[in-house]
């Protein structure tokens, strides 16, 4: 009779600890719990999925200020930066008149894209 420990295969499951501790391996990472979170959101219908988008609004539109006052392109007064960001999410036409620059007009077309998704979703929710 041998005595030899019990080999894992590689793919297997391990096996539970005997004391019932979890190991820290075992603990969900923070992408899957951040994911978790999101599907619950998703699964609490079209309200839950307006609210998501209207904080991803103000995420994107608070980036791109802040990157537009540190590149130091557009306009120079923060709420100005602000109000010129969110017309661009929402309006990429000529709803500005001092777009000056190649940055500039770059980044103002990245965030017209960007609110475009953001609103196309928010129409197709509704």
């Amino acid at each position: 009779m041998s005595t030899t420990t019990p080999q894992h295969r590689p793919g297997a499951p391990e096996a539970a600890p005997l004391d019932g501790r979890q190991r820290a391996s075992d603990k969900p990472s923070l992408g899957l719990r951040a994911g978790y979170a999101f599907d619950n959101a998703m699964a609490r219908g079209p309200s839950a999925v307006a609210g998501v988008l209207g904080i991803a609004i103000v995420v994107i539109v608070l980036a791109f200020t802040a990157l537009l006052l540190i590149v130091g392109v557009g306009p120079q007064n923060p709420i100005t930066a602000v109000y010129h960001v969110f017309l661009h999410t929402m309006d990429g036409g000529g709803s500005q008149d001092a777009d000056t620059g190649t940055l500039y007009t770059s980044l103002s077309l990245i965030v017209t894209l960007t609110g475009l998704i953001i609103y196309g979703t928010f129409i197709g929710v509704l």
